[in-house]
């Protein structure tokens, strides 16, 4: 990225595996970092909000597991949410009204005409 001369606050640096985005985090790079949250591993259980927060900026999870309380407890440990992949306006429409911080896309030009 940086022999790319890619500005850092256009990058969030983000995985599925916590340890990969912990040691990312111990690095002290200036790259904001994510924890990607799937839906197989949260469908029956909300992510330990905390823990997250300790290491990365945001919590992007897949954008069925996104309900009201999911946003209350993420805002309330400061982190931004970017729910995955939203390719349905009904969807992403939902999702705005929740307080969603932004929406991860295939089709981001459809997005914009929301």
């Amino acid at each position: 990225l940086k022999e790319k001369d890619m500005p850092s606050h256009k990058v969030i640096l983000q995985s599925f595996d916590f340890d990969c985005v912990k040691k990312l985090a111990n690095m002290n790079l200036e790259y904001e970092l994510g924890v990607l949250l799937s839906k197989k591993k949260y469908w029956y259980k909300l992510p330990d909000f905390k823990e997250i927060a300790k290491i990365a900026d945001y919590a992007n999870p897949n954008y069925k597991l996104v309900t009201k309380r999911f946003m209350k407890l993420a805002h309330e440990e400061m982190l931004k949410v970017l729910p995955y992949t939203v390719n349905k306006p009904k969807a992403a429409k939902k999702l705005l009204h929740y307080g969603v911080d932004g929406i991860i896309s295939d089709i981001p030009e459809e997005m914009f005409k929301l």
